[in-house]
């Protein structure tokens, strides 16, 4: 597994976001709310996702980027569970995360919960196939 973060990774396009936001699935796992939807939209990898922290909790841009990075690099990580699966079953989906901890949390926490999300929608996929 190629343990990148590409520009195809990433749900960038303001109208794909506002779909996930409208029509998607909620998932919460303290400190994220996952929203997450099927697409029958071609993509070149199985699943883009989007990180979101808000400045309604974090004043400070510094503070907001250090858990984006955080967030996309425990991501990066163990994104090959999800896309061992979704490869499988040739399903594609769209992700957004919003942190809403009112603090600060540890790589190792975050990493831990993302695995925890990833496991969550994973078997919500499998109810459905």
């Amino acid at each position: 597994m190629n343990f990148t973060f590409k520009k195809e990774e990433r749900l960038c396009s303001k109208k794909a976001i506002e779909i996930v936001i409208k029509e998607g699935k909620i998932e919460f796992c303290f400190p994220f709310r996952v929203q997450w939807i099927v697409t029958d939209y071609p993509i070149t990898r199985h699943s883009q996702v989007a990180f979101s922290v808000p400045k309604k909790r974090f004043k400070r841009a510094n503070k907001r980027n250090l858990i984006k990075r955080r967030l996309r690099e425990a991501f990066r990580l163990n994104k090959a569970q999800l896309y061992q699966f979704l490869q499988e079953k040739e399903i594609n989906i769209q992700l957004l995360i919003v942190y809403i901890a009112p603090e600060t949390m540890s790589y190792n926490e975050l990493e831990n919960k993302i695995k925890i999300i990833f496991d969550r929608i994973l078997s919500k996929l499998q109810e459905t196939a």
